[in-house]
């Protein structure tokens, strides 16, 4: 049956379908509807038969395991998901997506080791996904995984060398170790034993 959603003139067909005002727009299984939807962890995922007549509106996030970004470097810690809005539109034997990606970053500076985050916006993100060709998406009974771009996107926009500052100059303190003897008293005592040499 029918609901109305907090859209206004979008309605909407319970978890799982989808609502039509010239986009479809996914529920994930987990929604509890479009104004305040509980986001599931799952791979991304777009039905063909869905992009046949209108456009699809994909909402949601994805875990860092999910998409194998965990420990990718020893200074980049992701313990947060990837937050997506996309739409995606059928174009000959192409998809094309567009919208925005984020994602925050636990990372460690590379020079004074002071941890802080970074924040990885990709807005506007566009993608081309090709359905024919050496290079098409994996297609399974009729869903195609977006998972894979959206992983290689976000891993192009890591941080190459974090930094909790643009100028940090700063170096992680080293203890001093204390020489093994004082320098002075070692040159005093090098001169008494030539003065204890006798010239002839």
């Amino acid at each position: 049956m029918l609901a109305p959603s907090n859209i206004p003139g979008l309605w909407h067909l319970g978890f799982g379908d989808f609502a039509c005002r010239g986009v479809c727009v996914i529920l994930s299984p987990a929604a509890g509807g479009i104004g305040g939807h509980k986001e599931s962890h799952m791979p991304v995922h777009v039905n063909l038969r869905h992009l046949e007549t209108k456009n699809v509106e994909l909402v949601g996030e994805i875990s860092p395991q999910e998409l194998e970004l965990d420990d990718v470097d020893e200074m980049i810690h992701t313990r947060h998901p990837l937050k997506y809005v996309l739409e995606i539109e059928k174009n000959g034997p192409s998809l094309l997506v567009s919208g925005n990606i984020n994602m925050t970053l636990n990372c460690e500076c590379v020079r004074c080791l002071k941890p802080f985050q970074y924040n990885i916006s990709l807005d506007p993100y566009d993608l081309m996904v090709p359905l024919e060709g050496e290079d098409k998406a994996k297609i399974d009974n009729d869903l195609v995984d977006l998972t894979p771009y959206l992983r290689e996107d976000t891993l192009l926009a890591f941080p190459q060398h974090p930094l909790c500052e643009a100028e940090c100059d700063r170096l992680p303190p080293i203890k001093e170790s204390k020489p093994a003897g004082n320098s002075a008293q070692g040159q005093k005592s090098a001169w008494d034993e030539l003065n204890k040499l006798k010239l002839k």
